[in-house]
């Protein structure tokens, strides 16, 4: 697959149900698959999600929305209701407008205009030396030593050497449970 295929795939969440008709309405790229309105239907009232609503905001977010987006897309899917789309798509606009309001709200932080002067500087020497010393920085330093050598096996060999001993580490540092 080429990267211009890449680019014009159609993500797995977009709606394909009356592909003709949904070309014609504004924003109809908005409009998502009817089993994503029903997962963030289910997970809106969800007890864990409750729990977090309640944590959060102090009260149980109003679930209708995704009840209605999810009944909407329905008659979209079936009957091609032009309507029910326009809704969806209106509840997609103010879903996304509510969640990018504190950033366009932010009063805290200055929006950058430009990239920072010095944003390519070089980075400071004991940066640089502990990547030196990292696992990346001696395989780096591996490879680039075997460059115009055929030892691609010993390299492989090597880098699977140092996966498994860092899992071992990472496995033997931790306490073991006592119930198994």
């Amino acid at each position: 697959m080429n990267s211009t295929e890449e680019s014009s795939k159609e993500p797995d969440t977009l709606n394909k149900s009356h592909h003709d008709v949904l070309e014609t309405i504004k924003d109809g790229w908005m409009l998502r698959d009817c089993e994503t309105y029903k997962k963030e239907m289910k997970n809106c009232y969800a007890l864990k999600s409750r729990f977090y609503q309640f944590y959060v905001d102090g009260k149980a977010a109003d679930c209708d929305t995704w009840e209605k987006s999810f009944d909407d897309c329905k008659k979209w899917s079936r009957y091609a209701d032009v309507e029910a789309a326009n809704r969806i798509i209106a509840q997609e606009k103010e879903r996304i407008k509510k969640r990018l309001d504190g950033h366009f709200n932010n009063k805290v932080w200055d929006k950058r205009t430009s990239p920072p002067e010095d944003w390519n500087a070089p980075l400071p020497d004991w940066f640089l030396e502990r990547q030196k010393n990292s696992k990346l920085g001696v395989y780096m330093e591996n490879t680039e030593n075997m460059i115009g050598e055929d030892k691609p096996k010993q390299d492989e060999n090597w880098l699977l050497e140092q996966v498994e001993g860092a899992r071992t580490s990472v496995t033997n540092s931790f306490p073991s449970c006592s119930i198994l």
